[in-house]
């Protein structure tokens, strides 16, 4: 670690715990962009603030996956201000609380977050947010069993223009508060809503608002009929990839839908009783996988 060309530290699945680390000045890592720590169950907040008093404001890149850390021991410190990226899949200590005080200090440069797999956000806690996110490109939400409607709606209408990858898969989301969304997330192009509560009308009420740019969309295994595709007032000229695989979609609901797109298509129509063959007929531009 003397090296002071080291712009990159891996050590997941270590036994590292921090607390014991001890460098001298010479030895700080001024130009350290990543830090992999995750999984290394051992790792302390306490050990945590003293590897990172050794970095300095261009760590860009910091993985917690799987280890025990709540983000509040580190909230204060000045080297985290610049982090762009932030992983922390399964992380049980994290909530909603420490979260906000994690993006109070580094929300204006956040352009990933992961929070895979966090049970105890639920993002109750948005108001309490003093910064804006409009930088943030990648929000993952999937298996986060407690984020709720209001709250999911009030963190997105803290983001901007850069939105790209919505990820809220193995959620209870429906999408029913997306009258409340301000905001009209014009360059999402990937929508995950695989295994989650979404509903028809919060579905279609949701591409309303952020329809235009979408490429990808995957409602696989969802309750989705498209029953109310024939309130869907925007249409799909992006839309390149649709996953309805185990989905109760009616022929009347996915017509309407496919309707509203103009290019070529790849649909996956598994499971879902609706013949390929009506689909090919009336739209030979897309490519059914059965």
């Amino acid at each position: 670690m003397t090296n002071p060309n080291i712009l990159e530290i891996h050590f997941p699945r270590s036994c590292i715990i921090g607390e014991n680390l001890q460098l001298d000045a010479s030895m700080t890592l001024l130009n350290l962009k990543v830090l992999n720590l995750g999984e290394c169950w051992r790792l302390t907040g306490k050990g945590l603030v003293n590897i990172l008093s050794y970095t300095s404001d261009e760590l860009k890149q910091l993985k917690l996956d799987g280890t025990g850390i709540s983000l509040l021991e580190i909230s204060s410190l000045t080297s985290i201000k610049n982090i762009e990226d932030l992983s922390v899949v399964c992380c049980p200590e994290i909530t909603d609380k420490s979260l906000i005080s994690f993006l109070n200090k580094t929300g204006d440069n956040s352009k990933s977050l992961n929070l895979r797999g966090t049970y105890r956000i639920a993002l109750s806690e948005v108001g309490s947010l003093t910064t804006s996110l409009l930088n943030l490109g990648s929000l993952d939400l999937s298996f986060c069993l407690n984020v709720t409607d209001v709250g999911l709606i009030s963190f997105l209408n803290k983001t901007g223009d850069n939105l790209k990858n919505l990820n809220l898969s193995d959620t209870y989301i429906t999408l029913s508060e997306v009258g409340s969304l301000t905001i009209c997330l014009p360059n999402l192009a990937k929508l995950d809503l695989s295994k989650s509560d979404v509903t028809d009308a919060g579905l279609i009420s949701f591409l309303n608002k952020a329809g235009g740019s979408l490429k990808n969309v995957n409602l696989s295994n969802t309750n989705i009929k498209l029953s109310e595709a024939g309130s869907l007032t925007t249409c799909l000229p992006n839309l390149g990839s649709l996953d309805l695989f185990g989905c109760r979609v009616t022929d009347v609901g996915l017509i309407k839908l496919l309707e509203k797109t103009v290019k070529p298509l790849t649909l996956k129509l598994r499971n879902t009783g609706i013949p390929a063959a009506n689909i090919k007929a009336q739209f030979p531009r897309i490519t059914v996988i059965m």
